[in-house]
């Protein structure tokens, strides 16, 4: 797709790719953070983005060379893919993750407020660290989104927070008036309980997955995993803050285990709960750094929401992945909310898929290769 800024024309793609050809790899409010900035393009020299999924701010405003904040791998990826299809030479020195401060000071700030607000709350503070005392942070998003939390939480940070006008459905909040602010750990504190009786304190990130609680899918499957001692090396794709994973090596404290997850925070966190004791951790959105039939288990509460959209596209590929990297003869043990119907595409990959258990909400799955 096509999109023009100050008479240059770029071309865009969306990574991960989607079937769904309605989609495209910007927003109106993309769209009206770039008008905004076309009136006030000379008060700025230096900028930091957030939140930019597909790489279209950091393209656009290429010339500005933005610092462009990256929390997932799929994200730099994008960004990588949209700027070489647009002849522009990326500089990955650039590219800082949110656990990273930036390297100097800011003048302005972009966000797109993501879907977590948990996730803004952890954007606003690492931006607020580097901005200089009188820049400006614009914060972009669709009208539909809307909450008056986007607001309360950047009062905590700003004396001014003025939302324009809606213009194609979407919204600006323009902070500015750098309040001083005592910047309180962004982690989470959860008590997870485990089927045996144990009860363990996990740490994750803001922004993370399931947020201030243990979430009910995965709390669900390792109410009816049962890991075999002839599985010695296991995946758990998706870790998100590594429940499952330590719940495998609960069951089986010899076993090999590679997490992985297409973010940097939950890889952290995962860190944060597993230690490093036969762990290995992966910030990927793909299986492709492993190889042909690696894994004698593999486990999983797979994604169906990419930010605001409700998607199985990024589940169903990962399904596929795992059959490849599993051996034969092994075993895939998922959960999925029960309205995804995931069996019907779980069929067609693996030589068998039961039903391990299922109430009202999920479904836990077994696949043999």
């Amino acid at each position: 797709m096509k999109f023009s800024f100050n008479n240059i024309s770029f071309t865009f793609t969306r990574y991960p790719e989607s079937s769904n050809r309605s989609l495209r790899a910007w927003s109106a409010a993309d769209e009206y953070i770039l008008s905004w900035m076309k009136e006030h393009i000379s008060d700025f020299k230096t900028v930091a983005l957030y939140h930019d999924r597909f790489g279209f701010l950091s393209t656009t405003l290429n010339t500005f060379k933005p610092y462009s904040i990256l929390e997932t791998k799929s994200m730099e990826r994008a960004l990588l893919q949209n700027l070489s299809q647009n002849g522009i030479e990326a500089d990955e020195s650039r590219f800082i993750n949110p656990l990273t401060p930036l390297p100097e000071n800011v003048d302005l700030g972009i966000i797109k407020i993501p879907k977590s607000l948990e996730l803004y709350r952890l954007y606003l503070t690492h931006l607020h660290a580097s901005l200089s005392d009188n820049g400006v942070v614009v914060c972009g998003f669709m009208t539909r989104h809307f909450t008056p939390q986007m607001t309360e939480i950047a009062s905590e940070y700003f004396e001014n927070c003025e939302q324009t006008l809606a213009q194609k459905k979407s919204r600006l909040l323009i902070l500015s008036g750098k309040k001083a602010v005592a910047y309180a750990p962004l982690l989470n504190t959860l008590q997870a309980d485990f089927p045996d009786g144990d009860s363990t304190e996990m740490k994750q990130y803001f922004g993370v997955f399931s947020g201030k609680q243990i979430d009910s899918g995965s709390r669900f499957l390792m109410d009816h995993l049962k890991v075999k001692e002839s599985e010695k090396c296991i995946l758990d794709a998706g870790t998100g803050n590594g429940i499952l994973a330590l719940a495998a090596r609960k069951q089986h404290e010899d076993a090999e285990i590679h997490v992985t997850d297409d973010s940097l925070l939950a890889i952290e966190s995962a860190r944060l709960n597993l230690g490093t004791s036969n762990l290995y951790y992966q910030h990927i959105d793909t299986l492709e750094a492993y190889k042909n039939e690696f894994f004698d288990l593999a486990l999983c509460n797979p994604p169906f929401h990419f930010d605001h959209e409700n998607t199985i596209e990024i589940s169903l590929s990962l399904f596929k992945q795992i059959k490849r990297c599993l051996k034969t003869g092994g075993r895939f043990v998922c959960v999925a909310n029960q309205h995804l119907n995931y069996k019907t595409h779980l069929e067609p990959l693996f030589s068998s898929v039961k039903v391990l258990a299922e109430n009202d909400a999920f479904v836990v799955y077994e696949c043999l290769k």
